[in-house]
């Protein structure tokens, strides 16, 4: 029977630490919105304080650089509550979910490391990067919805498991071949500058150029190496041939 990997038993405490941050989203938004009570305060609390503790039983498991302790430290601390956080400028909210956005974003990352750990070095099917080209494609269609300001509060919630995935499968992928172009941080640059569609919506034109610049950019990246990695699985299958030739029998 083979050794159980250590590092299994710490995917579902992962993902249940991304769970947490997606509640600590959702109040952040009741914050925004003034749709809070005063339960909501308590909970609120409560679910800091799980990021706190739960960071330091996967910090002491796994070394994690990116997103830093004292990252998620300045997030959930420089929020004191709900009131206060409903009491800031614009500018204010925004930066607080453009943070809140990169922690998650790197913690999705890091699922997908100890997912590929526990995986191994395996050659990715074709099919396994079909399918993330096609996630790809998605992202680009919320980019369109954001652009033509045509977006719901269930898009903005489609659109972040978009991200989520595209930060997991690349682990996944870069495990098993080796990707230079696009790099890790060309594409979480992409996927963490966007906090959401909201926040594009609102950008000028030159930002949503350069956002559709830079997809362009990983989008044929990641097509590339589909088309690598077909001619490596064509040339492993081809059948090695035996029999004469001008200069003698082949081997």
């Amino acid at each position: 029977m083979a050794e159980e990997n250590p590092l299994e038993k710490l995917i579902p405490q992962v993902e249940n630490y991304v769970e947490t941050l997606k509640q600590f989203k959702s109040y952040v938004d009741l914050a925004k919105g003034k749709r809070f009570e005063e339960e909501d305060e308590s909970e609120f609390l409560e679910v800091k304080s799980v990021i706190a503790q739960e960071l330091e039983l996967i910090m002491a498991m796994i070394e994690v650089e990116n997103p830093s302790r004292a990252e998620v430290h300045k997030l959930i601390t420089d929020i004191s509550s709900l009131q206060y956080l409903s009491e800031q400028k614009e500018n204010v909210l925004r930066s607080v979910e453009t943070q809140w956005n990169k922690i998650f974003i790197g913690f999705q990352s890091i699922l997908g490391q100890i997912k590929a750990a526990v995986r191994g070095a395996e050659t990715p099917r074709v099919a396994q990067l079909e399918a993330y080209v096609e996630t790809w494609k998605q992202f680009k269609s919320y980019v369109d919805m954001a652009k033509s300001k045509k977006f719901e509060e269930e898009d903005e919630i489609e659109f972040l498991e978009i991200k989520s995935v595209i930060a997991q499968e690349l682990e996944l992928i870069m495990a098993s071949v080796e990707v230079e172009n696009p790099s890790r941080d060309d594409v979480h640059k992409l996927i963490t500058e966007i906090s959401s569609l909201q926040f594009l919506s609102e950008q000028n034109e030159n930002v949503v150029r350069n956002v559709e610049t830079q997809w362009n950019k990983m989008f044929i990246g990641f097509q590339a190496i589909l088309g690598q990695l077909k001619v490596l699985l064509k040339e492993e299958e081809k059948p090695k041939k035996k029999g004469w030739s001008f200069f003698g029998r082949k081997k």
